[in-house]
C-alpha cells in the first residue's frame, strides 16, 4: 500500500524523542524511504507500526490526531485534481477514478440512494479494512478535506468502521461533529446529505483541471480492469439507472463514447454487460428493502415489470452469476 502516513507517524515519534528507527525496525519498513513524500509497504507491517506507535506515544486516537499534520500536496497530482474539481460530486468522481492508480489496496466508492450520499472504503480480503489508526485518519482525512473546500460547514449525519470500537469515542465525535458512529461495519464510510454534491469547491480551476485529467486518462487506458472497476463506481453513483446512458457516462469517466467501448472490448466486455451486472446488483438490494416491483422497475430505467422481467431473463441467459 502506498501512503503518507508511515513519515508523519515518524515525524511525530521523533518530536517526541522516540526512537523511531528502531520502531520502524520492528516492523520491517524500509527507513531510507521514509524521507520520501509516500511510502509502500505490506498492510499488515503498517498496522502493527500504527498501533505500536500508539501505544509509544500515548496517542489512543493517533489516526486522528495526524489529519492536522498532512501536509498539502502529500497525495501529489492527484491531489490537485481533486481540489480543482468544480463541485463535490466532481471531486468524489476524480477521487474514485484516480485513488486506483495512488493506491491498489483500498477501494473508494460513493453512491446516491434517496437522499443521502454515502462515500465507502473497503480493502478486499480484509475484514478491518486498514486497521483502526488508518481508517480513522483515511476519513477523518477525507471528511476534513471536504470542509476545507466548500465555503459552508460540511456535515456527515452518519459514519461507520470495520474496526471495533475504542475504548473512547470522544475524540471521534469530536473530529467528525457526528454523533452517529458505528463499528464493525463491512465497510469504513459516511453520509450526508445529497445537496452537498452540487456545492461548488473554492479552488475550481477548469484549465488546472484538464491539465491532470489529461494526464491521469493516459494512465487509467494504461491499468486496468481499473476502467471496468470506474465504470461500476460510477453507474453505482447514479441515483436512478435511466440516466445510464453511454454518451454522459463516458464522459464522466473522462472518455469518448468510442474509446470507452473500446477499451471495455479490450476488458472482455461491454458497456450494457456492466450496466445489467450493477441493475442486478441494485434490484438484490431493492428487494431486500422490501421496495416494490413498480417501483424497483422505475428506479432501474425500465418502464414497467414486464420490461423488468424481461431483462432478468435476458441477464441470466448472457451471464449465469447474475441469477
Amino acid at each position: 500500500m502506498r501512503t503518507p502516513l508511515p513519515r508523519l507517524v515518524v515525524q511525530r515519534l521523533e518530536a517526541a524523542g522516540h526512537d523511531a528507527r528502531a520502531l520502524c525496525g520492528r516492523f520491517d519498513l524500509p527507513w531510507d524511504a521514509l524521507g520520501e513524500p509516500t511510502l509502500v509497504a505490506p498492510l499488515d507491517a503498517l498496522e502493527g507500526f500504527y498501533d505500536a506507535a500508539a501505544i509509544a506515544l500515548g496517542e489512543p486516537d493517533l489516526g486522528l490526531g495526524l489529519v492536522a499534520d498532512v501536509p498539502r500536496g502529500a497525495y501529489g497530482l492527484f491531489e490537485f485534481g481533486v481540489r480543482a474539481s468544480s463541485t463535490l460530486r466532481d471531486a468524489l468522481d476524480r477521487l474514485g477514478r484516480t485513488m486506483a492508480l495512488f493506491n491498489r489496496v483500498a477501494r473508494l466508492e460513493w453512491s446516491v440512494a434517496h437522499r443521502s450520499a454515502r462515500v465507502e472504503m473497503t480493502v478486499p480480503g480484509r475484514a478491518a479494512a486498514l486497521g483502526r489508526h488508518a481508517n480513522e485518519f483515511f476519513l477523518a482525512l477525507l471528511v476534513a478535506s471536504a470542509r476545507g473546500l466548500i465555503e459552508r460547514d460540511f456535515v456527515v449525519t452518519r459514519v461507520w468502521f470495520a474496526h471495533a470500537p475504542p475504548r473512547s469515542r470522544a475524540a471521534l465525535h469530536r473530529v467528525l461533529a457526528c454523533e452517529a458512529i458505528e463499528f464493525g461495519a463491512s465497510t469504513n464510510g459516511f453520509e450526508f446529505d445529497v445537496a452537498w454534491l452540487d456545492e461548488p469547491l473554492l479552488e475550481a480551476d477548469v484549465a488546472l483541471r484538464h491539465a491532470i485529467d489529461a494526464h491521469a486518462r493516459t494512465l487509467v487506458v494504461a491499468t486496468e480492469p481499473a476502467l471496468v472497476f470506474e465504470l461500476r463506481r460510477t453507474l453505482r453513483s447514479l441515483e436512478r439507472l435511466d440516466d445510464a446512458a453511454l454518451r454522459p457516462v463516458a464522459r464522466r469517466l473522462g472518455h469518448s463514447p468510442r474509446s470507452l467501448q473500446r477499451h471495455l472490448q479490450q476488458q472482455s466486455t461491454t458497456f450494457r454487460d456492466v450496466v445489467d451486472e450493477v441493475r442486478a446488483e441494485r434490484l438484490r438490494a431493492l428487494e431486500a428493502e422490501g421496495v416494490g416491483p413498480d417501483a424497483i422497475a422505475t428506479r432501474l430505467g425500465y418502464r414497467d415489470v414486464t420490461a423488468l422481467r424481461r431483462a432478468q431473463r435476458r441477464w441470466r441467459r448472457a451471464t449465469p452469476q447474475l441469477r
